[in-house]
């Protein structure tokens, strides 16, 4: 692991801040510009078989993806211009393990059933896993979650309100204190892929090149028939 090797040879006049955090998994995919950030050291580019430590921060820049594998087997994909901290990892004990996503697109598998609980964190909500498959876009004050296969709960941090996804293909959509009922994806919704038969936009062609309008009446992200708020891509 080149990233590994080197904070090894830095050791000797400097201590480390990825050593100084256990490696909880590594990079089995990484397209263009995939980054890792730990406590005070400059954000490093990561490779195909890096690991990756508690407390790191990854970022990917602009038409860049990147596919993390954990120890238990639970794996993380993140889509352009995404930043998410990999936050109390504890897979032991009563903490279970916690991903703060910050902005952009992620899809979560959770590990096998048994595992601790996970739970995943934006700036306006909280997602309890229930070893399961879903996507995420956080922008602009808003939070979508799109399930694709077992339940969350998705709740508000402001207004404490929470919905319960159940169906696949089902979602919901976080803006201030509210959280909209769980309805079906259409086509005009966002998904992070093609795990709903084509149903929704997928992420790749949400994140263009330049300020652009998600879909719905008026310029508007529709939410199929939710609250309706006008937003702009993140890049």
């Amino acid at each position: 692991m080149r990233r590994l090797s080197a904070a090894l040879a830095v050791s000797a006049t400097l201590a480390s801040p990825a050593l100084a955090e256990p490696a909880i998994g590594s990079a089995a995919t990484i397209e263009k510009d995939v980054r890792g950030e730990i406590a005070e050291r400059a954000a490093a580019k990561l490779a195909v078989g890096d690991e990756i430590f508690a407390q790191e921060v990854l970022l990917t820049g602009t038409e860049s993806h990147g596919k993390f594998v954990f120890q238990d087997r639970t794996d993380l994909q993140l889509g352009p211009s995404s930043r998410v901290k990999l936050d109390n990892f504890v897979y032991s004990g009563e903490n279970g393990v916690t991903f703060n996503a910050a902005k952009g697109v992620f899809r979560f598998v959770s590990a096998p059933a048994g595992h601790k609980d996970y739970v995943v964190r934006t700036p306006n909500a909280t997602i309890g896993v229930r070893g399961t498959a879903f996507g995420v876009r956080v922008v602009f004050g808003r939070t979508d979650v799109v399930l694709y296969d077992g339940a969350v709960e998705v709740c508000s941090i402001l207004g404490g309100v929470c919905r319960t996804l159940a169906s696949a293909c089902t979602f919901v959509t976080v803006t201030g204190d509210f959280v909209t009922p769980p309805q079906p994806l259409g086509r005009e919704d966002w998904s992070f892929d093609d795990s709903c038969g084509g149903a929704g936009q997928r992420a790749a062609r949400t994140y263009r090149a330049g300020p652009v309008f998600y879909p719905g009446a008026g310029g508007l992200a529709s939410g199929g028939g939710g609250v309706g708020h006008p937003l702009v891509s993140p890049n």
